[in-house]
């Protein structure tokens, strides 16, 4: 076999695969239908329509409501995804907030500048797409769902782990010294 050559069951496995591809790709567009590995690229097979929208969560602090994600806190597709699966359902949505704010409270141990978080919304936020750019600074809001302190057991606040270690720390079985005693 020479350099640059391709075997005969080399070849004949490429054109079948790429016969293969070709047919399946115009049984695709035949059928109307979108699967992967094919066409499942939704940015660019789907007709998007005259709104464009999008679902962003926000906490409600005493001063106002802000944007989790300006905040610092980011959730991921998987949060999305749990969330529109049970939408519908209350209960569970309620579970999955109170998630959210318990974690947002184990952050603001670690950095207390954050904003007392006192509830959480969960929007839908859509604007008509126009020409130019125009109307992006109308946005219509919805309220999908919203979470507030009151709906779920106080959250038990992580504590910072002191340096002391256990050889220095007093046993509780002695008496204290003097110098552990501290006089009103």
């Amino acid at each position: 076999m020479e350099i640059g050559t391709i075997s005969k069951s080399k070849k004949a496995a490429i054109v079948a695969a790429s016969v293969v591809f070709v047919v399946l790709s115009a049984w695709q567009v035949h059928a109307r239908r979108e699967d992967w590995p094919l066409s499942k690229y939704d940015m660019y097979s789907v007709k998007h329509g005259a709104f464009a929208q999008r679902k962003v969560l926000y906490g409600v602090s005493p001063s106002g409501e802000f944007d989790l994600a300006s905040a610092g806190y980011r959730v991921g597709s998987k949060f999305w995804f749990q969330f529109s699966t049970i939408e519908k359902q209350k209960k569970k949505v309620r579970q999955l907030l109170t998630k959210v704010a318990e974690d947002y409270e184990q952050r603001r141990v670690d950095n207390p500048e954050l904003p007392a978080l006192g509830g959480i919304k969960v929007y839908k936020e859509s604007w008509k797409i126009a020409p130019r750019m125009a109307g992006l600074d109308s946005i219509e809001r919805k309220v999908l769902a919203e979470y507030t302190a009151r709906d779920a057991a106080p959250a038990k606040p992580r504590v910072k782990p002191k340096a002391a270690s256990r050889a220095n720390a007093p046993n509780p079985t002695e008496p204290p010294s003097d110098a552990e005693v501290t006089q009103p």
